[in-house]
């Protein structure tokens, strides 16, 4: 029952922040993302991608522009039908349903980051692609719960079995924030 409305109470958190910033255009990160992503893994990417935590149709748009014809969004809250309301700690989709995952600025929020990442190996396909950005170098709080560090970290997080393997990684030092790509089974 506690762990009930403990998370009942991150999600409204989460969706009050998230609803706070639907306006924020994502693209100053989305198209450095989008170039990372491009060095270590050739076109075209594996599909359909979700998008975690996109806010609003924007980042969904610049994947579009990058070439991603198929790309769904999930979200706490959503103002436009591309995005899914949903929890990241217990995705409606089946088992590989995914190419790649999307995970831009959002894993940092997570209450449970073990069960996310679980989640995530799950609705990947085999051979499946995670992309992480996120920040770091602050104090968490209420909503930025996580400092994950260097990418290699994040492996500490990611369910035993699901065989990671790490295609490339990056350290933007002018931003306090990293770029990850792993392969999921």
């Amino acid at each position: 029952m506690f762990s009930r409305l403990t998370h009942r109470a991150y999600l409204l958190a989460q969706w009050w922040q998230s609803r706070a910033k639907r306006d924020k255009d994502p693209g100053f990160r989305t198209v450095r993302h989008i170039a990372f992503v491009d060095r270590y893994l050739p076109r075209p990417w594996p599909e359909p991608i979700l998008c975690l935590g996109p806010r609003n149709d924007l980042e969904l748009c610049y994947l579009r522009q990058a070439g991603v014809a198929s790309v769904v969004g999930l979200d706490v809250f959503s103002q436009h039908p591309d995005i899914l309301v949903g929890d990241m700690h217990e995705m409606k989709f089946p088992s590989a349903s995914f190419g790649m995952v999307w995970a831009s600025h959002v894993l940092e929020h997570a209450r449970d980051p073990q069960r996310v990442f679980s989640e995530i190996a799950r609705v990947l396909k085999p051979g499946g692609r995670l992309f992480v950005a996120y920040p770091t170098g602050f104090k968490t709080n209420w909503h930025d719960r996580w400092d994950y560090g260097d990418p290699e970290n994040l492996l500490n997080y990611l369910p035993a079995p699901c065989g990671i393997r790490k295609s490339g990684y990056l350290e933007n030092q002018g931003s306090a924030e990293f770029y990850a790509l792993f392969v999921i089974g």
